[in-house]
């Protein structure tokens, strides 16, 4: 009667098919993940600029997105996080008694950079207001993963003219 059961051969054979599967596999796994971050991190901030425009011009004070650290008010870096408010009294801040429609926090797997402030514009904050403009800089926020590797297509720029429309454009990593 024989005996049923692997081999040691066979075991070694499929444990080393596995190795190199896994070998091949994980690093287009990584770059598939890098990628969606980058997208996911893309499509929150278009959508909180999209939201404070849109509740700017309903709203007889305006409306912002900043940067913050706590979700409750303004402060930190875009890498933190951001919230969108209400400007109801049209002083650049959110406070008392103004609603924060949104908060979104910082992944720590992407770095977000504004960039194009000129002319005393505010860093880290966009204001709109009732009819939807930016202010009076154009802007750029450049959405990066943290581990770009030289020629990866993980870059985005998301850039917002002052009439408050919106382009994305894609770009590599440096």
């Amino acid at each position: 009667m024989r005996s049923r059961g692997f081999s040691l051969i066979e075991l070694m054979v499929t444990v080393a098919v596995l190795a190199v599967l896994l070998t091949i596999g994980l690093p287009s796994f990584q770059s598939s993940m890098r990628s969606n971050r980058v997208a996911t991190g893309t499509n929150e901030l278009l959508a909180s600029l999209a939201l404070a425009r849109s509740e700017a011009i309903r709203n007889p004070g305006g409306a912002g997105i900043c940067a913050s650290e706590d979700g409750e008010s303004c402060g930190g870096t875009w890498d933190d996080g951001w919230l969108v408010w209400l400007d109801s009294d049209a002083n650049g801040e959110p406070g008392a008694g103004e609603r924060i429609l949104r908060h979104v926090e910082g992944s720590g797997h992407i770095e977000v950079v504004e960039e194009g402030l000129a002319g005393g514009a505010e860093a880290h904050k966009v204001l709109f207001d009732t009819r939807g403009l930016a202010g009076t800089d154009a802007r750029r926020f450049v959405l990066e993963a943290v581990d770009c590797r030289s020629g990866q297509s993980l870059v985005r720029t998301l850039s917002l003219s002052v009439v408050g429309q919106v382009t994305v454009a894609r770009g590599t990593c440096p």
